[in-house]
């Protein structure tokens, strides 16, 4: 599918980061959603319940099955989130840059 838009002639440059999900540069900061965070307290709940299960039992099975339905939900959300953001970043600029971090890390940004 190729979507035509018209040029806004603006340039951003992204700063990907652990505290802030992204800075550009225009000072604009996008924060991190914390899916995880926000889940702990149901993920900690299907663990429990998968604890004490005997191995290979049909409970242990439709618990562990649950568990991975939690896993799974939070990694969609934190992949549909990323999406989502990046489609925004990409079509209200022209040009997208980021900086790589380990050239960050060692202070070389040139190359």
């Amino acid at each position: 599918m190729k979507v035509e838009t018209q040029p806004t002639k603006k340039n951003v440059g992204l700063d990907v980061g652990l505290k802030e999900f992204y800075t550009d540069s225009d000072g604009k900061t996008e924060p991190c959603p914390r899916f995880y965070r926000k889940s702990e307290k149901r993920m900690k709940f299907c663990q429990r319940r998968v604890s004490p299960k005997h191995k290979g039992s049909a409970n242990s099975f439709k618990a562990i099955n649950k568990l991975g339905r939690v896993h799974l939900k939070i990694s969609r959300q934190r992949e549909e989130h990323a999406k989502r953001l990046a489609r925004c970043v990409v079509h209200s600029n022209d040009v997208v840059a980021y900086v790589d971090a380990e050239r960050r890390a060692e202070g070389r940004f040139e190359d």
